[in-house]
Parts: structure tokens; C-alpha cells; sequence
């Protein structure tokens, strides 16, 4: 019989009362949560008696409250998301929300030389996932992008989001605790899931739980994979027990400045109908052992600052380039942090008319 289970108030308690449903019954909440039930009696009065963990009865009425919300607790079958958490009666619920991506600038990055080699290595891992999932290994490889700010790590991991997410579950999380949280909502629902990540604490100051976790002995089993995209800015500052033990990270992808070939393959990206008389060769000449992040300011730059119909040329981009360069290194002389500073300043510039 069809039955409508409800969580109500009893005292300082709880108690699931149901609606027309008599016989015994078995929740299958999770492959480890189950709870049996024995209804019997007249509809209008129905006795029910349940047997189940506390954990269980927990995560049945979670569920049962977040479902009058709409919230989306469950690991979705695909797309972009990220992880949110709310106040659900007494308790904290982390649940998936749609999250916004701009697909075709994302994309762009595509053409990034760390780009190809990320996405064999993501794609060889769900293509052999039978292999990662033997001798009860847990289904999941963890890379580290680590390079300087401006390389375009965080891009790169975008534009595979851009390009994947419709076949699979991919969820940017914010922290540690959304990284845990994404793999074992995949690992219960068996879904092919990618996870982004950012200078996670877990790779910089790991505990005990956070170590055993990534060497999988408590890391869920997904048999549909889970691949973990984690970047920073600093490697060095990686704890030495992540680094030095195997399996802890699966490989360290190294990010850094771009060279001619990838440095104008990003420019041209970046300029569209604006390098119409412009190849790829001429900008990478020009651009040579820059970031994207350089490439896209240098670019900016030489754009504002030619006059209304006139042509961008490779000369520009040199000259606007070695400008920025000027500009930075005399941003760094003009830092006041000390008594000294300012006044080696007021010496070298004199006082400075506010009204001016």
C-alpha cells in the first residue's frame, strides 16, 4: 500500500507517523542505512514499530525534511554544481545547487598546453575505472595543478568542467569538508563525479582523519569513480606527508609560463575578430614566456590605448608589454610600509598636491 511517512513532534522527541500502510516494511536509505518497519491496526489509528541505527533514523528524517524544501541532498546524475549547507530543523544539511558557468569563455582555455594532458589523464581514469576499483581500492585519483598565480590553473579545471559536465557530475567545492561531503554523496549514489578544488586545507595542514582519508582506507568506494582536481599557488606549502608518500596525490600537474606556440594560441583567444590580421606565430613571438593572466592584461592595455580604427600589430603588444613590466617594478618601489620607505619617497618625489 502507498504511504505518506512524516516526521512529528512528541514530547521532546521525535516520532514517523504514516498514512495507510499496514504489514512490515524495509527503508533502504543507503547501502549501510536500512530500517524495518511493522505497521498494523485500523487506518485511523495505525501502531507502527521501527528498528533501525540512529544514523539511520537521522538521514530517513533528514530526508524527510529537506524533501519539503526542494533541497537537491542526493548526489545528481550530471552537470555543474556546487555544495551549499542551511539550518534544517536542529540540524546542519549540505545539499548540491546549480552552479553558473560561462561555458564559452571557459573554453577558451581549452587551448592551454596543461589542457590535452589533464583530460587524457581524467578521461584514461573513468576508461579504466575497473582497474582503480580492484583489490577494494576506493575509485579515486587525486591531482594536484600547482604553478604561480595567473597561470591559468583554475581555468584550466573550468574548461574541462565547460566541456564534461554534461556527462558527468562535476562539483566545485569550497573547502575540505566539501570535498569529503562530494565524494561520499558520489561514492553512495555511484555516480562518475570530478571535484574542483582550491588551496584546500587538506593538502597544507592534514590531520590524522584527512590523511587516512585521502590514502583511501577511509575514502568511500565509488565503483563509478571520483577524480579530484585540487590547485595551488604554492607547492611548498604541501605537507611533506602528502608529497612524499605515494597515493596520497596521484601526480602533480606543473603549470607555468606560457611559450610561443601556447602564448599565441591564448592571444588569439583572447582577441577574436581583433586578430584578424594577426598569427598565432607573430603573437607568441611577442608574448613568449608570459601567463594568460599576462597575456589578457597586455592585451587589454594595448586595445585602450590605440586610436579608433587603427590595427593592433605585434610591435604594440611588444611595446605595451614591456610597459607593464616597467609599471610593476615601480609599483613595488612605491610600497610605504615602514617609516624608511616614506621617507625615501618624499625625498625622491616631493609632497605630492592632493588637489592636483
Amino acid at each position: 500500500m502507498r504511504f505518506d511517512p512524516s516526521r512529528v513532534r512528541i514530547g521532546r522527541g521525535w516520532r514517523l507517523q504514516y498514512k495507510g500502510m499496514q504489514g512490515s516494511f524495509r527503508l533502504r536509505l543507503t547501502d549501510s542505512h536500512q530500517i524495518f518497519l511493522i505497521a498494523w491496526g485500523p487506518t485511523a489509528k495505525t501502531t507502527e514499530m521501527a528498528i533501525g541505527t540512529r544514523a539511520a533514523f537521522e538521514l530517513l528524517y533528514e530526508r524527510l525534511e529537506t524533501r519539503r524544501r526542494r533541497l537537491q541532498v542526493n548526489a545528481p546524475k550530471r552537470g555543474l554544481w556546487r555544495l551549499d549547507d542551511t539550518e534544517v530543523g536542529n540540524r546542519r544539511v549540505t545539499f548540491f545547487e546549480p552552479a553558473a558557468l560561462d561555458a564559452p569563455s571557459a573554453l577558451r582555455f581549452a587551448s592551454h598546453p596543461a589542457y590535452p594532458v589533464l583530460e587524457t589523464d581524467l578521461l584514461d581514469f573513468f576508461g579504466n575505472i575497473g582497474w582503480w576499483t580492484r583489490y577494494s581500492q576506493p575509485g579515486m585519483r587525486k591531482v594536484l595543478m600547482a604553478g604561480p598565480p595567473g597561470t591559468g590553473k583554475t581555468s584550466i579545471a573550468l574548461a574541462l568542467a565547460a566541456k564534461l559536465h554534461p556527462g558527468f557530475l562535476v562539483v566545485q567545492a569550497r573547502d575540505s569538508v566539501d570535498v569529503v561531503h562530494a565524494a561520499e554523496r558520489a561514492a553512495a549514489a555511484g555516480r562518475a563525479t570530478i571535484i574542483l578544488a582550491e588551496e584546500i586545507d587538506m593538502f597544507r595542514r592534514p590531520d590524522g582523519e584527512a590523511l587516512n582519508w585521502l590514502d583511501g582506507s577511509a575514502t568511500p568506494r565509488n565503483p563509478s569513480g571520483t577524480y579530484l582536481i585540487a590547485t595551488t599557488n604554492y607547492p611548498r606549502s604541501i605537507d611533506p606527508r602528502i608529497l612524499q608518500r605515494p597515493g596520497r596525490i596521484d601526480r602533480i600537474f606543473r603549470v607555468g609560463a606560457l611559450r610561443t606556440r601556447a602564448a599565441g594560441d591564448v592571444a588569439i583567444s583572447y582577441l577574436g575578430e581583433d586578430a584578424a590580421n594577426l598569427s598565432a606565430r607573430e603573437l607568441g613571438q611577442v608574448l613568449d614566456r608570459t601567463t594568460p593572466a599576462e597575456v589578457r592584461e597586455i592585451i587589454n592595455l594595448a586595445l585602450r590605448s590605440l586610436p579608433p580604427g587603427t590595427p593592433l600589430s605585434p610591435q604594440h603588444l611588444a611595446e605595451t608589454r614591456s610597459a607593464l613590466k616597467q609599471s610593476l617594478a615601480g609599483a613595488v618601489d612605491l610600497g610605504d610600509d615602514d617609516p624608511e620607505s616614506r621617507e625615501r619617497l618624499h625625498d625622491q618625489l616631493g609632497p605630492i598636491d592632493e588637489e592636483a
